[in-house]
């Protein structure tokens, strides 16, 4: 049986002392739903899914009442249809080509510049960093932008007796114990970070 002790340090690229208010709240006074596409993100990384799966966390973490998210599918199937498969290939169509060919009033654009361990003895450190740019799919103003990284830190420790474990100071362990659930739920607590400040005021 292994034992995992785990915590988080949430290191944000910028930090202030005073409350803002969301600068997507203007978007929902209203009362009416908005409808943000998010799109592929580029990916950076050296984990070839950490691109979908960010993506798929950001979706999930921005479905609340106030924000209609498109399905990532029909996102990615309007974009196929139309001949568009790579960043390059997003990058050259304007937000408002983007924002009328998927019906989005706000683009979600992002990237993975980081995912991945760092293994020392029996504890590992797991580090996600992902950039998000919210553009307006009518005018092209960037919405909300900002770069953010999360580290979790845990460390394992092998159901066998005490004397034996210490003749493996070795990284195997860890490396047994870290899955890609470890590097979903970190990716999921920067996602759900990122969303309380992009609607803080919102929900």
């Amino acid at each position: 049986m292994l034992i995992t002790i785990a915590f988080a340090i949430l290191a944000s690229s910028c930090t202030t002392g005073k409350k803002t208010v969301s600068p997507l709240l203007p978007y929902c006074s209203g009362g009416q739903q908005v409808k943000m596409a998010i799109l592929p993100f580029e990916n950076y990384s050296s984990h070839p899914d950490a691109a979908d799966m960010i993506r798929n966390n950001f979706y999930k973490a921005l479905s609340t009442s106030k924000f209609e998210d498109i399905e990532l599918w029909k996102i990615d199937s309007i974009l196929d249809s139309k001949g568009i498969f790579t960043s390059d290939d997003i990058k050259k169509l304007t937000p408002q080509e983007l924002g009328k060919m998927l019906g989005a009033d706000l683009i979600l654009f992002g990237s993975v510049k980081r995912q991945d361990a760092l293994y020392l003895l029996l504890y590992s450190v797991i580090t996600v960093e992902a950039e998000i740019n919210v553009v307006d799919a009518a005018t092209g103003n960037t919405v909300w932008k900002g770069e953010r990284t999360l580290k979790n830190i845990g460390g394992t420790f092998p159901n066998m007796p005490f004397e034996w474990a210490s003749l493996f100071p070795s990284p195997i362990t860890s490396l047994i114990s870290l899955s890609k659930r470890s590097f979903e739920i970190t990716s999921w607590e920067l996602c759900s970070s990122v969303v309380d400040e992009m609607t803080d005021g919102i929900k």
